[in-house]
C-alpha cells in the first residue's frame, strides 16, 4: 500500500509534533480551546467552521479541514435584470459591497451591496440555521428606495478554493507536489528538523518573518510547497524512525552539492527537483546534513531499502470540479468535491432558478462576458476553477419596496445534508432563524449622545469581525486570521495589536485569541509573530484586556509570552539587534523599514534615503519598550512575580536616561531622531540641511506615551498637540507638524489623519489628567468616521486633512479600530476607562448601570495634580464619586459620561466609587 503523504497524515503529524517540541517552537501551555478542534499549539481563532473567510469573493465560507487550507465558498450578488452584468464581489476591489453587521461569534454576518447609491441595494445575510445542522441560512433582501419599480436578478456561486501560491496572490492556487511513501515508511518535511544552525546567522534567526520555521521557503513545485533553504555550512539534524534502512532525500539544487560528514556523498544538480538515496547504518537514530553549497531540502522519506524505488512525488490534485447531483427536494443541489470528505448541499425556495457552471479560475471578467446568455448551462474557460451557479431570474421590486429571497447551504455526510435540505420548507421557520442571528449582532443602546455614532460603531464592529481570512500560514499551520482588510491576506503585527484592542470592546474572547496568535512561548524559534512594523502593540492590548476583564488566566498565560517578546526588544534574545547601540536607544531597522507604522514619515524616509539605519534611533521604539516594561511590571505585581521587578526597573531607568540625555529639542518642543557615530556614541539630532529637527512629528511626542517627560517637556508637547497650526486639525491629529518645512498635504501619513497614534496620545492624556483634551480627540475622530460612514457606508483607513474625506481601503478595520474603543469609553453605560498608569484590580457595575465600584492601583511617576478616569453610567441621574471614601471631582462630559479626577498626592491604591446621588456608595472594607 502506498500513501500520498502530507504533514497531516498520522505519522508525519506525530513526527512534526515531536520535532517541534524539541525546538520549543510551539505552545507548551495547556490552553486548548473547547468545541472548536483547536489544540494548545494552535494560532487559530476559536470560531465556527462557517464564516466570512474568503479573500477571493465576499460571502460565506466553510472550512472542511483546518489543516488542509481548502475552503468552500458561497458568494452572492444582485444586479439589474438587463444585459449588463453586475460586478462580482471581488474582495480585493471596491465593487459596492460593504460589511454591514456581524455577531461576535460570527453566527451571523451580512453585507450590503450598493446598486444605485444608497437608495437601491441588496442586503445579503448569513445565519446559523439551528444547533442540529451544520448549515447556514441565506437571506437576500432586494431593496428599492427609488421612485421607479426595478427588476433585479441574483446570482449564487459555490466553489472549492485551494490555498494561494503566496500572500497577495489571490485566486492563484499553489502548484505543489505530494510525497507518495510506501507502507512502513515515513515522510519528514525538510523544515521538521530536530536541530538547525546557519553557518552565517542573520538578525531574523530568532524572529522569522511571518512566523515561518527557520530556513523555510514556500514556493510552487516543492513537496508540500515548502523546503528548508540551506547555504554552505548550514546544518540540519533529523530524527530517524526505528528500523529505517535508507533515507530518500528530495531536494532542489542548481549545481552539484557535496554533503560534509557523509562519506563523500554529493547531490547531483537538480534545479527542478531530484532525489538521492542514502543507506543508513543499523540503529541510526539521527541524520545530520551539512551541504557544501546551496540546496533546498524538501524532505526525507525514511523507508526500508526494498521500498526506496517506490517513493514518488506526484502533483497535488488541482481539479476542483465537483460531482453535482440532484438533491432530495425539487429545488436543491448536492456537491461533492474530491478535496473534502464532506458533501455540500444547496436549497432554494422559489421556482425558475437556473443551474449553470463557470469553469474558470477567476470570475470577474469571465463572468461578465459569459453570464448574460439566456441559454448558457456551461461556460468553459481555462478550467483552473469551477463555480456552480444558481441564477435567480428577474424579481420585480416596487418603488419603495423590498423582496426577500431565501436559500440554505449545508455540509456533512450525504445523509445529513439531505435531511437538512429536505427539512426546512417553512418560511416562518427561516424568518425565526434569521431573527435569532440578527439579534446576536445587535448593539446595545448607547447613552443619548452616542446615538449619532451608532452607524460608526456598527460598521467598525462589522469590519473588525468580517475582515478575516483563511487560510493564512504561520507556525507550521493554516489559521483563520483577522486582517486590516481583505486586501491583505497576511499577518500584520502592529495592525493586529489594534485589531485586538478593538476586539476587547467588540468581542473580548476573540481579542484574547488574537493576542495569543501573535505571541510565542519562551525559547521559541520566533520571539513573536512578526510581519511589518515590530511595535509592541500587543502589550497595550494585554493591559486593555486585563482592565476590561480581570481575567487571571489570560494574565498568567500570556505573561511569559509577552515577556519573551519584550526581551527580544531589549536585545536579550539571541540574535536580536534592536539594542545594538551603546547609547541604550533602540532601533528596529534590521527587521523592517517602518518604525511606527507611518510609512512616509519624513525622518524615517530620510534615514533610509541617506542609509542611516545603523546610526539613527527613532523615539517610538524606545518609548514603547518603556511602556511595555511598565505594563509587564504591573502584571508581575498582580501575579506575585516580584523577582522580575529589578529587571523592569533597571530597563525603565536606563532607557529613560538614554532618551532624556540625547533626544530632547527644546527649540521645537519635540524629541528627535538621535544620530550616532561609528562607535555608537550619540552625536546629535537628525536635522534637515537648514538645521530643522526632522522629527516634528508624532514620533517626537512618543516619550509622553512612555510617561517619562518632565513637566516642561509635557507642557511643550501638549502645546504642539493643541496647536491648529501644527498637529491639531479639524479631523484629528496629523502625523506631521503642518508648520514643518517637510509637511505635505498629499502624503500617505504625511498630510493625513490616522487613528492609532491618536489612541496612544488619548491614553497618555488621561494619565496627565487632560480629560477634556482626550474627549476632544475622541469626539473629533468619531465625527470624522461617522461623517464618512453616513456618506458612503465605508470604514475608512485614514482621512484627508483638507476635506475630511475618508480614504484608503474602504472596508478597513486594523488601525481604525480605536473607533470601537472610543464609542465604548464615552457612550456605553457600565464602562470604566483609564490611561496606561492605572491597574484595575477589580470592578463591579450595578445591574442598572447606576454605579461602578473599582479597586485601582495607580502607577504614575507624577506626584502632583491628578489622573483621569472615565466612567459611563445610566443617563438621567446626578452622580457623585469618591476615592477611598473621600469625594473627588466628577466632571460631566455629557449625560451619563464623567471624567473622574483622582489626586496623585494621596494613596496610590484604593477604591473608586461612583454612584447616583440617591444610591448609597459602597463602603471600603
Amino acid at each position: 500500500m502506498t500513501t500520498i503523504c502530507n504533514r497531516w497524515t498520522a505519522r508525519a503529524a506525530i513526527t512534526a509534533a515531536a520535532v517541534l517540541g524539541l525546538l520549543s517552537s510551539t505552545l507548551a501551555e495547556p490552553h486548548a480551546q473547547k468545541g472548536s478542534g483547536i489544540d494548545a499549539r494552535s494560532h487559530d481563532l476559536n470560531l465556527p467552521r462557517w464564516g466570512p473567510y474568503s479573500n477571493a469573493y465576499l460571502g460565506v465560507s466553510h472550512i472542511p479541514d483546518l489543516a488542509s487550507g481548502m475552503r468552500f465558498d458561497i458568494t452572492l450578488f444582485a444586479g439589474p435584470h438587463t444585459t449588463s452584468t453586475p460586478d462580482v464581489p471581488n474582495a480585493s476591489l471596491n465593487t459596492g459591497f460593504v460589511a454591514w453587521e456581524a455577531a461576535p461569534d460570527l453566527s451571523y454576518h451580512s453585507y450590503r451591496q450598493k446598486l444605485e447609491g444608497q437608495q437601491v441595494y441588496a442586503e445579503i445575510a448569513f445565519a446559523a440555521l439551528d444547533p442540529a445542522s451544520d448549515a447556514r441560512l441565506i437571506r437576500v433582501d432586494l431593496v428599492n428606495g427609488g421612485t421607479r419599480a426595478k427588476t433585479m436578478t441574483l446570482n449564487l456561486l459555490a466553489s472549492m478554493q485551494r490555498p494561494n501560491r503566496a500572500p497577495g496572490s489571490v485566486l492563484t492556487p499553489r502548484r505543489i507536489l505530494r510525497a507518495s511513501v510506501p507502507a512502513g515508511g515515513t515522510w519528514v518535511s525538510g523544515v521538521h528538523y530536530r536541530a538547525h544552525r546557519r553557518a552565517r546567522p542573520t538578525p531574523s534567526e530568532w524572529l522569522v518573518y511571518d512566523g515561518w520555521l527557520r530556513g523555510e521557503v514556500r514556493e510552487d513545485g516543492l513537496v508540500d510547497g515548502r523546503a528548508l533553504r540551506m547555504a554552505a555550512g548550514d546544518t540540519a539534524t533529523y530524527a530517524v524512525p526505528a528500523g529505517t534502512e535508507v533515507a530518500v532525500l528530495r531536494y532542489r539544487a542548481k549545481t552539484q552539492v557535496a554533503l560534509a560528514d557523509a562519506g563523500g556523498v554529493s547531490l547531483p544538480s537538480a534545479p527542478d527537483g531530484g532525489t538521492w538515496t542514502m543507506p543508513l547504518a543499523v540503529g541510526t537514530r539521527a541524520l545530520t546534513l551539512r551541504p557544501a553549497g546551496a540546496v533546498d531540502l524538501e524532505g526525507i522519506a525514511f523507508v526500508p531499502a526494498s521500498s526506496a524505488s517506490a517513493v514518488s512525488f506526484p502533483p497535488e490534485d488541482a481539479d476542483t470540479r465537483p460531482e453535482m447531483a440532484k438533491g432530495p427536494a425539487e429545488q436543491s443541489l448536492l456537491l461533492k468535491y474530491r478535496q473534502a470528505d464532506a458533501w455540500y448541499g444547496l436549497r432554494w425556495f422559489r421556482p425558475g432558478v437556473r443551474i449553470r457552471e463557470f469553469r474558470n479560475g477567476t470570475l470577474d471578467f469571465f463572468f461578465a462576458r459569459r453570464s448574460h446568455s439566456k441559454t448558457l448551462t456551461v461556460a468553459q474557460g481555462d478550467g483552473r476553477g469551477h463555480y456552480a451557479n444558481l441564477l435567480f431570474g428577474g424579481t420585480p421590486v416596487a418603488a419603495g419596496g423590498r423582496e426577500t429571497i431565501w436559500a440554505l447551504v449545508s455540509t456533512g455526510s450525504r445523509e445529513a445534508v439531505e435531511r437538512t435540505l429536505d427539512g426546512h420548507p417553512d418560511t416562518a421557520a427561516l424568518e425565526r432563524a434569521w431573527a435569532r442571528g440578527k439579534a446576536r449582532a445587535a448593539i446595545a443602546d448607547p447613552l443619548p449622545a452616542g446615538r449619532r455614532f451608532m452607524l460608526a460603531r456598527q460598521l467598525i464592529g462589522a469590519n473588525l469581525l468580517m475582515n478575516i481570512v483563511y487560510p493564512v500560514y504561520t507556525q507550521d499551520q493554516y489559521i483563520r486570521h483577522f486582517t486590516p482588510g481583505k486586501w491583505w491576506d497576511s499577518l500584520y503585527t502592529w495592525d493586529s495589536g489594534f485589531i485586538g484592542i478593538g476586539m476587547a470592546d467588540v468581542a473580548p474572547r476573540l481579542s484574547a485569541d488574537v493576542l495569543r496568535a501573535y505571541t510565542t512561548p519562551p525559547r521559541a524559534q520566533s520571539a513573536f509573530i512578526h510581519h511589518g512594523t515590530p511595535l509592541p502593540v500587543q502589550h497595550h492590548q494585554y493591559l486593555e484586556l486585563w482592565n476590561r476583564t480581570q481575567d487571571r488566566r489570560m494574565l498568567a498565560d500570556n505573561y511569559p509570552r509577552l515577556r519573551h517578546y519584550y526581551d527580544f526588544l531589549l536585545g536579550r534574545v539571541e540574535g536580536s539587534t534592536i539594542a545594538a547601540l551603546p547609547s541604550g536607544l533602540l532601533k528596529s531597522w534590521d527587521y523592517f523599514y517602518n518604525s511606527g507604522g507611518w510609512d512616509d514619515l519624513p525622518p524615517q524616509v530620510r534615514v533610509h534615503a541617506a542609509k542611516l539605519q545603523a546610526r539613527a534611533a527613532p523615539m517610538v521604539t524606545t518609548a514603547h519598550a518603556i511602556r511595555a516594561a511598565k505594563t509587564l511590571r504591573m502584571a508581575a505585581l498582580e501575579l506575585g512575580r516580584t523577582r522580575d521587578f529589578a529587571q523592569y526597573d533597571a530597563d525603565i531607568a536606563r532607557l529613560t536616561r538614554a532618551v532624556q540625555a540625547n533626544a530632547w529639542d527644546p527649540a521645537t518642543g519635540y524629541f528627535g531622531y538621535v544620530l550616532h557615530d561609528a562607535a555608537g556614541r550619540p552625536e546629535g539630532l537628525l536635522r534637515t540641511p537648514d538645521g530643522e529637527n526632522w522629527n516634528r512629528t508624532l514620533d517626537g511626542v512618543q516619550p509622553l506615551i512612555a510617561g517619562i517627560t518632565t513637566p516642561e517637556q509635557t507642557r511643550a508637547i501638549l502645546a504642539n498637540l493643541r496647536d491648529p497650526a501644527k498637529l491639531l486639525t479639524p479631523v484629528g491629529l496629523t502625523a506631521v507638524d503642518r508648520s514643518a518645512s517637510y509637511y505635505r498635504p498629499d502624503g500617505y501619513w504625511n498630510g493625513t489623519v490616522w487613528f492609532p497614534h491618536q489612541w496612544f496620545v488619548w491614553k497618555a492624556l488621561l494619565d496627565q489628567g487632560e480629560g477634556g483634551f482626550a474627549w476632544q480627540i475622541a469626539r473629533t475622530a468619531l465625527d470624522a468616521y461617522q461623517t464618512e460612514a453616513d456618506a458612503s457606508w465605508s470604514s475608512a483607513e485614514h482621512f484627508e486633512v483638507a476635506t475630511g474625506q475618508g480614504t484608503g481601503w474602504h472596508q478597513f478595520s486594523g488601525l481604525s479600530s480605536p473607533i470601537a474603543n472610543w464609542f465604548q469609553a464615552y457612550f456605553v453605560p457600565g464602562r470604566l476607562s483609564t490611561g496606561y498608569d492605572i491597574w484595575v484590580r477589580s470592578q463591579t457595575t450595578r445591574p442598572d448601570k447606576r454605579g461602578i465600584t473599582a479597586d485601582l492601583a495607580i502607577h504614575s511617576a507624577r506626584n502632583d495634580g491628578f489622573i483621569s478616569v472615565l466612567a459611563t453610567l445610566a443617563p438621567g441621574e446626578r452622580y457623585r464619586a469618591t476615592w477611598n471614601n473621600r469625594s473627588i471631582e466628577a466632571i460631566a462630559i455629557h449625560d451619563g459620561a464623567y471624567e473622574l479626577r483622582i489626586p496623585l498626592s494621596g494613596s496610590r491604591k484604593g477604591r473608586l466609587d461612583i454612584s447616583a446621588s440617591n444610591v448609597r456608595p459602597t463602603v471600603q472594607e
